[in-house]
């Protein structure tokens, strides 16, 4: 998927990041609580940004994780509502921020940014109903070979992910306990090796079989 920046011609994408100030945020910072007020938008630089909610029981879910060139915030600050999410760097991360007005203006004065917006926006929704139909009908071994082989990019040829269980049971909506479960079923399979704080991919069609059960 093409980035949001990376979809704006060099002129327009110039324009914005003008509009911005740098910041940078240590690996592990809570950037933004979900329900804060919309404050700015952020350009992701560098690093990786998580977005998760609180879940029944209080249960962290992680939504999504953006890297360079996407927007995080940019929907609470668009509509001036409270975020929806609460926003966290998972890597040391550089970003440039954007107040809402001045991220408005810009969406109404470059041809083809509202259009290249909710691009991102009907992408995320994509996701999120991909995951809600994982949720209703796959198994826990099943999740957590989908969400491996999403990591791993559009053609997984094995490698190596830097991914925690309780990162993975917060994307797959499951306990850490029955994660780690699930990665020794795929273990005993030959599908992945895991070390700690890393999943090495094996197999990607054996991740692919057991995705589909």
């Amino acid at each position: 998927m093409t980035t949001f920046l990376d979809a704006l011609e060099p002129d327009q994408g110039a324009r914005l990041l003008e509009r911005s100030v740098r910041r940078r945020f240590r690996a592990g910072t809570v950037i933004a609580h979900e329900h804060d007020e919309p404050g700015s938008v952020l350009i992701v630089l560098t690093g990786e940004v998580v977005a998760s909610t609180a879940g029944p029981g209080g249960r962290e879910v992680l939504l999504g994780i953006a890297g360079a060139g996407e927007l995080v915030g940019e929907l609470a600050a668009v509509r001036g509502s409270p975020r929806s999410a609460t926003l966290s760097a998972r890597t040391d991360v550089e970003a440039a921020a954007v107040t809402g007005a001045d991220f408005r203006t810009f969406l109404a004065t470059t041809p083809g940014a509202a259009l290249h917006l909710l691009d991102t926006v009907v992408e995320r929704l994509v996701v999120a109903d991909a995951q809600r139909r994982e949720l209703a009908t796959l198994d826990v071994v099943a999740r957590v070979a989908s969400r491996l082989l999403e990591l791993a990019g559009p053609e997984p040829a094995g490698g190596e992910l830097r991914l925690t269980h309780d990162e993975l049971a917060a994307w797959t909506g499951a306990s850490r306990e029955a994660v780690t479960k699930a990665l020794a079923v795929l273990r005993t399979l030959g599908a992945v090796r895991t070390h700690r704080g890393r999943i090495e991919l094996r197999d990607p069609a054996v991740l692919a079989r057991r995705a589909a059960v």
